[in-house]
């Protein structure tokens, strides 16, 4: 199954693309899809700020917790899930750029899609990496 990856850029008048990060991918031919992050995606500057803020509050009052429900009824999450899919770009770039987090949750609600097969259940890394294969099929 191939694997996917959103990973941020600027692209240059020459056409050249500088990535912000490498890929978590294996070296070879790859398609890249290109989206503005202020228009396509559905991302704002505002939007941005405000994922950040909630994202960083959730994550720290949440850090030392391991019990799911309590950490994603806190009020930071449930505000991220009221943003709706103007969130969805930074939660997919979190999960790229961060790796596995319990945002499975917000995406489903969102979206009301699960692209995780019950196989995938408790295996982080997959679970994440259906969620970026699905947001790079979105993107396209």
């Amino acid at each position: 199954m191939p694997t996917a990856s959103v990973v941020s850029g600027t692209l240059h008048s020459d056409g050249t693309l500088k990535l912000d990060h490498a890929p978590s991918l294996p070296p070879g031919p790859v398609t890249v899809t290109l989206a503005s992050r202020n228009h396509s995606l559905g991302g704002s500057d505002d939007a941005k700020d405000r994922f950040e803020k909630f994202a960083a509050n959730w994550k720290a009052k949440t850090k030392y917790l391991s019990n799911v429900t309590t950490k994603i009824l806190n009020p930071d999450y449930q505000k991220i899930i009221g943003m709706g899919k103007d969130a969805l770009p930074f939660i997919l770039n979190d999960l790229a750029d961060n790796g596995p987090n319990d945002w499975y949750w917000a995406l489903t609600a969102i979206t009301d899609v699960n692209p995780i097969k019950p196989e995938m259940a408790g295996n982080m890394v997959a679970m994440t990496e259906a969620w970026l294969q699905w947001g790079t099929q979105r993107a396209t």
